[in-house]
């Protein structure tokens, strides 16, 4: 894999670096003093960089497309390296071929785009077949969109009935009928956060996607939901998933702005949120680790509205138990009331407040029968549609966290960004936080640290309840077990859970 890798970076390294050399040598030989000619070359160099980093991001790529613009690029590099060749019959005659032949070959041979957007950088090869047969074996459907953006390519693709929502090749969301597992974590990210405060009216989102958290969030009666969203074509793609949506973008409750959810939240006025939903792209991924910092979540944190709520996405793949353990117990320090929810099998959400209202059954059972809200959830086993199933997927409380946490003293921040660097780590090595997982996961041991706990050390447990919780966790998809449940009953149950 490096001699391939080398057979086709070496040369252009190489050439790349003979450049500057042999730019200044024509320069002398041209009668030019070599202190002048070595600022002029550098002057331009660096002049170059910067309009071609500018006019490339902010014009071409939106204008032409990727594939346009390398191909483009391509030729104009072959062009100046004919030009280079001199003026000598024989140089220029070798130049323009050469840079015939590879210019045919670039027009005729169009680089395969389904390949460039189909994340094939996290691949990951298991030994029983090779690279060019996983390739060969994956259906990437046909693109129903793709822009690419200043910032990011944006894609969706249809594969049979499923439709993913790509960036830069990353699967960042998926609808289809059945309710595929990212639309359980999407549409629980916005939900969650109305348990601990369901009277929440001004809603923050970080981040558009799909479009399910931000229209799970505006479901909710008298809510005002403002989205910031970087990538204007995040926004074009949005009417392919507004049947999943409730068409969120036109909802009159909604806002969208196009800019960095930084700069939006810094536009919001102290104590003025009442629920805060972030759900970012992973942390390897550039400029996102930021928004898992002490540094933020301060900022966020000095918006909140009494009683407010802050939702910050959180995954144990492709993560290490440090990294895992970094994100939870830094937003336990910003937010001492903290809970922990797992979502789908690899996917939580952490909700955090200052001083958020004790959680109320009676309140979240009351937004569960609203219409509306129940419309965005869809009635597909792995859904939790009552409080009771809501509820178990709460894995712990704040007194569970605080003892995970106990004795962390080195909170994520933006001047010393370890999370953006340690986090690209572990893309490729096949790890998760399992063991974090374990350790956060306070509904299989005393003292049940959970918001099921509570409700079940104050209500009965009937018949008709074991069953329904029963059917919950062994339905498609979801990775509780059986076990799990018995741990949160008496042990002298009647019934299946006996089994």
């Amino acid at each position: 894999g490096g001699g391939y890798v080398m057979l086709h970076f070496l040369p252009c390294a190489v050439a790349l670096g003979a450049a500057f050399p042999a730019l200044l040598a024509a320069a002398e030989a041209g009668g030019t003093d070599p202190g002048r000619g070595t600022a002029w070359l550098l002057g331009a160099n660096t002049l170059g960089n910067l309009l071609g980093a500018l006019l490339g991001s902010f014009v071409l790529m939106p204008w032409l497309g990727l594939e346009m613009v390398l191909t483009i690029g391509s030729l104009a590099s072959l062009l100046v390296a004919a030009l280079a060749c001199g003026r000598r019959p024989g140089r220029w005659l070798i130049g323009a071929v050469a840079a015939g032949i590879v210019g045919t070959l670039l027009a005729t041979s169009w680089p395969a785009m389904d390949l460039l957007y189909g994340g094939l950088f996290r691949l990951k090869i298991d030994g029983t077949s090779s690279p060019r047969g996983q390739i060969e074996n994956r259906d990437f459907g046909p693109v129903l969109l793709r822009r690419d953006g200043t910032d990011a390519s944006i894609v969706v693709q249809r594969a049979g009935d499923l439709i993913s929502f790509r960036t830069n090749g990353k699967p960042d969301g998926t609808v289809g009928p059945r309710g595929e597992a990212d639309q359980l974590t999407q549409i629980l990210l916005g939900h969650v956060g109305f348990v601990h405060n369901p009277s929440a009216k001004k809603v923050f989102v970080v981040g558009l996607g799909t479009g399910q958290s931000a229209g799970a969030a505006a479901a909710h009666p008298e809510t005002s939901v403002t989205v910031a969203e970087l990538n204007e074509g995040v926004l074009e793609a949005a009417p392919i998933f507004a049947e999943y949506t409730g068409d969120v973008v036109n909802k009159p409750n909604v806002r969208v702005l196009i800019t960095d959810a930084r700069e939006a939240l810094r536009a919001e006025a102290p104590g003025s949120i009442d629920l805060y939903i972030s759900e970012p792209s992973n942390p390897w991924v550039v400029g996102v680790a930021d928004l898992y910092t002490k540094d933020h979540l301060e900022r966020v944190r000095a918006r909140l509205a009494p009683g407010g709520v802050v939702v910050q996405w959180l995954h144990a793949y492709e993560v290490g138990d440090e990294i895992f353990r970094d994100i939870l117990c830094t937003a336990a320090g910003v937010f001492p009331r903290l809970w922990v929810y797992r979502l789908g099998t690899g996917d939580f959400a952490l909700v955090g407040g200052v001083d958020p209202k004790d959680v109320d059954a009676s309140a979240v059972a009351a937004w569960l029968a609203d219409k509306q809200v129940l419309a965005t959830i869809p009635d597909v086993g792995r859904f939790p549609r009552t409080v009771d199933t809501l509820f178990l997927l709460n894995m712990a409380g704040p007194s569970a966290v605080a003892r995970v946490c106990e004795g962390f003293d080195q909170p994520l921040d933006e001047l010393f960004p370890r999370l953006e660097y340690q986090a690209p780590r572990f893309v490729f090595s096949q790890r998760n936080a399992a063991e974090m997982v374990r350790k956060v996961d306070a509904r299989s041991r005393p003292p049940f640290d959970t918001l099921l706990g509570d409700v079940l050390r104050n209500t009965p447990l009937t018949e008709a309840r074991i069953v329904a919780f029963r059917t919950f966790l062994l339905a498609e998809h979801r990775d509780f077990e059986t076990p799990l449940l018995a741990a949160l009953m008496p042990t002298n149950l009647p019934g299946p859970l006996a089994e």
